[in-house]
């Protein structure tokens, strides 16, 4: 059992409690990782075929990118299992590709959609490269909290504000979704890192409301039409 530690190793030890529930993380991490290869797919397809951004928040998924770029390498550097944190990478990469659609629906400059991937370039050649201290990217691992959070709160406040999902993907979102879901679990089975914890449940949290708020005002537009 390669994922596993030589304490459960044999087939006695797996049905011990701690084994059973260290097996099921790795599981549901397994699942989480397969599952974010195509997680944001939807939400790419959405704005290919629509041509539009309209309902999907750009500084959400630029706030996005950049709080996963830190989680991504946060987990990197502090040698946490790969399992509970690799599907960011998948994410990430999807991440871009919709930052790069929404800003060229939206109209926004070359030299904008530039200086932002520069930042998104430093920071990660910074931390990956070994110029930033341990507590400094402890301090950056923090942020993310308020990043996430800031993020879903500006697509919460374009729902309120528009009373329509527009171009949001509900599958996309409810991936998003069960994803933090299942990480709260292996998080609490695998890692004993409470910045971690707080960063999952409260995408946990905040995703659930966009769930809701999408299934409340559905797309209107749509309707009407």
């Amino acid at each position: 059992m390669g994922l596993l530690p030589t304490a459960c190793s044999t087939t006695e030890q797996l049905f011990t409690s701690a084994c059973a529930t260290l097996l099921i993380s790795k599981a549901l991490s397994m699942g989480i990782l397969v599952g974010a290869l195509l997680l944001k797919v939807p939400q790419i397809i959405a704005l290919y075929n629509s041509g539009s951004g309209e309902g999907v928040s750009l500084p959400m998924y630029q706030l996005e990118l950049l709080g996963y770029v830190i989680y991504s390498l946060y987990g990197f550097v502090s040698g946490l299992p790969f399992t509970t944190y690799g599907e960011v990478f998948f994410i990430t990469i999807q991440d871009i590709i919709i930052v790069l659609m929404l800003a060229r629906y939206t109209k926004r400059s070359i030299l904008e959609t530039l200086g932002y991937f520069s930042l998104l370039g430093g920071l990660g050649f910074a931390m990956g490269g070994g110029f930033l201290s341990n507590d400094s990217i402890q301090l950056l691992q923090g942020a993310t909290i308020p990043i996430f959070a800031t993020s879903r709160l500006f697509q919460i406040v374009a729902l309120f504000k528009e009373k329509n999902s527009g171009q949001l993907s509900f599958a996309s979102t409810f991936l998003s979704w069960a994803g933090t879901a299942a990480r709260v679990f292996t998080t609490l089975s695998e890692v004993s890192d409470n910045l971690v914890l707080a960063g999952v449940l409260q995408g946990f949290i905040l995703n659930g409301i966009i769930i809701v708020q999408m299934l409340y005002y559905g797309n209107s537009k749509k309707k009407t039409e």
